[in-house]
């Protein structure tokens, strides 16, 4: 029997290689995803304990979205283990809430680390979709004579709420796929961006080819030398290289990060040492020293101490706002900010972007 987790089907939606070979497990670290861990527990804590309310803005805005989504007291599942046997596989999956009624099964998810560009057209992740229908199929399975034919599928993000509708008929017809792409694997590796996410991407033999390769032609110094008057194609794969090296890099300071988290002392050649250093910076919290602050400058000085992101003033005026007027809010007070003379636009540093041409 071969464990699978539903947190792992997007990766093998591009490749089912993850699966095979013997390999270290190490877990890329980023801060999206650790405030994302701090998020699902807040919630989850607030549901557990009956309450609508969280001291962490996001979780809160969640769980009133939740509120005003749940129909009557249907008994929540919260992060509840689930697994199902589909062939030969066993698959497992810890939804992030889910409770059923008569005519439906309802599933939710949270992506607060979601970017805006991560989403299809019909507005659920393409990259998650796979993780949503391997939980929706082992309710399917696990529920198998409950009269309930459609999975009502709700995904938060930070700003918005997607939904989708799925019947059993396409819940069956995804297992279906997904049971044929395991059995008959065709032994290919395909690497791409999902690499990154892979638990044996430190020895998977494609990635490693590509990475040898991106690295041979970051070092390259001809190319590097006449890149003023290379051809389109020669930078934009160059481009694609450097990323790629980038993320090999990553890669390494995740793992090295991983190994000294357990060595206090660090690491000695004799010569050398290398350790986690502490890193801490002085902050000045803004509501206990406004009054002092405003006392001591004058208000062209203040300005230029103070700065005001334009995202969290957004949210702070959303959560202050009656239901249902929160974007006219919003607007009210950008229209007065902008009567004022206050909101500038700054050019950053352009980014350097690939995006494939339009076929029109």
């Amino acid at each position: 029997m071969m464990p699978i987790r539903c947190s792992q089907l997007p990766i093998l939606a591009h490749c089912q290689g993850m699966l095979h070979g013997n390999y270290i497990a190490v877990n890329p670290q980023n801060e999206a995803a650790n405030e994302g861990t701090i998020i699902h527990a807040e919630i989850a804590a607030a549901l557990t304990e009956g309450r609508w309310t969280s001291d962490n803005k996001v979780a809160s805005r969640i769980l009133h979205a939740l509120q005003q989504d749940i129909i009557g007291t249907p008994e929540l599942l919260i992060e509840r283990k689930m697994k199902t046997k589909i062939g030969d596989i066993e698959l497992i999956g810890h939804p992030d809430l889910f409770y059923l009624t008569p005519t439906s099964f309802h599933l939710i998810d949270y992506k607060t680390g979601w970017k805006a560009d991560d989403s299809d057209d019909d507005g659920i992740s393409i990259k998650h979709s796979p993780q949503l229908m391997g939980y929706a199929a082992i309710l399917m399975n696990e529920y198998l004579y409950h009269r309930a034919n459609v999975f009502d599928i709700t995904v938060f993000t930070r700003k918005s709420i997607y939904r989708e509708t799925w019947t059993r008929e396409i819940v069956q017809d995804w297992q279906n796929r997904f049971l044929d792409s395991i059995i008959y694997w065709d032994g290919i590796f395909r690497p791409g961006e999902h690499c990154t996410y892979c638990p044996r991407r430190f020895d998977c033999p494609a990635l490693l080819q590509v990475q040898k390769s991106a690295i041979q032609a970051i070092a390259d110094t001809d190319i590097l030398a006449n890149i003023m008057t290379a051809q389109p194609q020669q930078v934009i794969i160059l481009k694609e290289r450097a990323t790629i090296v980038r993320k090999c890099a990553d890669a390494v300071d995740d793992a090295i990060r991983k190994r000294l988290e357990n060595e206090p002392d660090g690491l000695t050649d004799g010569e050398k040492r290398i350790y986690l250093a502490p890193v801490s910076r002085t902050t000045i919290d803004p509501q206990n020293g406004w009054w002092v602050l405003a006392d001591e400058l004058t208000p062209a000085e203040l300005a230029g101490v103070v700065n005001i992101v334009k995202s969290k003033l957004e949210n702070a005026i959303k959560d202050k706002s009656p239901r249902g007027n929160k974007a006219e809010e919003v607007n009210r007070v950008m229209r007065r900010l902008n009567d004022a003379d206050a909101i500038r636009i700054e050019a950053s540093t352009p980014r350097i972007t690939i995006k494939k041409e339009s076929s029109e």
